[in-house]
């Protein structure tokens, strides 16, 4: 654009009288302009020079943001169409051809500010972009899910239950668990399984206690008198623990009570169970409002044929001792079929259960180890045993009694200490 000559010509005010050209040349610094202002005192003169140096200031940035704009178009384009044009030769163009038709702005309008001025348009064909607002409390936000992230990896990772009031040294990576089922009326622990599980070494083991084990503490001389004894609850699987140490040797880790309601709906909630029922099953006893019918033979049974098998026991030979390979032999193929990805589903309602039918000293994250473990040990075989014993007669009361030789070559493989 071609400077203006000053001199030469003599604008006027609204009124007629003259006036010097205010922002004669757009591109010309102020001390080349030496009669602009000279109407004006040197007060006034120096507040018009910065009031025009501060429009040009945001002419600038308006120029900044509108070629901010048209380098963003152009990349776009070039993306767009796989042009593969290099970005400095491509905005060159484009914005030669911009600047020549670019209107001239209007010199004497000192008011012009970016914020008072149309934003760029956009290209045709597209729709004109909202200006985003940011949200409050975002860094806030931030925070809490960095809390939440760190919660739920502390629950995920999971901790091994452990037990060790002595401080023995113990084997590192196996807990063991103390399982139970009650019988109809909830005083009596007719399932008793410890199960031991090594995360070192993958592998998962079930030892059987018959229920009617010697116990010599109760009226009943049998160790599934404990939980009764002192009331059920937390107190009596307290209680049922320190007779299985009595019996086994060491105190289990951890324990878990389940009822028989809770049991039926479990397993129906997994879709009951494909098992091989050992034999013909028939039993009728009225007063415990169990009335058992089953055929021999590979079936899917519901939650409830499910507790018929692990309470049956009149049909065995060797009675108790027979029920408990058949309770060992279910929860094998249970875990087997259970501990699979489809059974997800049903984690809401099993959590549901555990919170409202589960008595246990076990923690989230010792649940979560747990299963992890068993998940890692269901690619080899589950060995399971029957603690070693032979029937025996004290007073009145036939008992189980324990054979110390027997077991204590087997009860190595399930002990969690050195």
């Amino acid at each position: 654009m071609k400077q203006s000559d000053n001199t030469n010509r003599t604008p006027t005010n609204w009124d007629g009288t003259p006036q010097e050209d205010y922002f004669a040349d757009w591109n010309t610094p102020p001390e080349e302009y030496p009669a602009a202002g000279r109407h004006l005192s040197p007060e006034a003169r120096e507040e018009y020079y910065a009031e025009r140096d501060a429009y040009y200031a945001r002419r600038d940035a308006y120029y900044a943001q509108r070629d901010a704009y048209y380098a963003q178009r152009e990349r776009e384009a070039r993306k767009a169409d796989g042009d593969g044009m290099d970005d400095e030769d491509g905005y060159g163009e484009e914005y030669a051809e911009d600047t020549v038709d670019e209107p001239e702005e209007e010199e004497d309008d000192i008011s012009y500010a970016p914020e008072d001025a149309p934003a760029a348009p956009p290209p045709p064909g597209e729709k004109p972009k909202k200006k985003k607002r940011r949200r409050k409390g975002g860094f806030l936000r931030f925070l809490v899910t960095l809390v939440l992230l760190a919660v739920i990896a502390v629950v995920l990772v999971g901790k091994a239950p452990v037990r060790n009031p002595d401080k023995l040294d113990r084997i590192s990576g196996r807990s063991t668990i103390l399982l139970c089922g009650t019988d109809e009326d909830g005083a009596r622990t007719d399932t008793i399984l410890l199960l031991t599980l090594d995360r070192s070494e993958g592998s998962v083991r079930l030892l059987s206690i018959p229920r009617d084990t010697y116990a010599p503490a109760y009226v009943v001389p049998k160790i599934n008198s404990a939980y009764g004894a002192v009331g059920g609850g937390e107190k009596g699987m307290e209680q049922l623990m320190e007779q299985v140490k009595n019996v086994i040797g060491f105190m289990p880790d951890g324990y878990a009570l389940v009822d028989l309601s809770a049991f039926v709906e479990a397993v129906d909630l997994l879709g009951g169970l494909d098992f091989d029922v050992p034999m013909d099953m028939d039993y009728d006893d009225p007063d415990q409002n169990l009335f058992i019918h089953l055929r021999a033979g590979e079936q899917h049974l519901t939650g409830e044929q499910l507790m018929w098998v692990v309470r049956f026991r009149s049909g065995y030979a060797n009675a108790d001792i027979g029920r408990t390979e058949v309770q060992r032999a279910v929860l094998k193929t249970a875990m087997k079929q259970w501990l699979r990805p489809k059974t997800l589903t049903a984690l809401p309602g099993l959590w549901r259960i555990y919170q409202e039918n589960l008595t246990t000293d076990l923690s989230v994250r010792n649940i979560v180890w747990i299963a992890r473990v068993l998940l890692k040990g269901m690619g080899g075989d589950i060995e399971a045993n029957v603690l070693p014993g032979y029937a025996a007669m004290v007073g009145d009361a036939s008992v189980y009694m324990i054979d110390p030789y027997a077991a204590s070559a087997i009860l190595p493989d399930y002990s969690p200490y050195i």
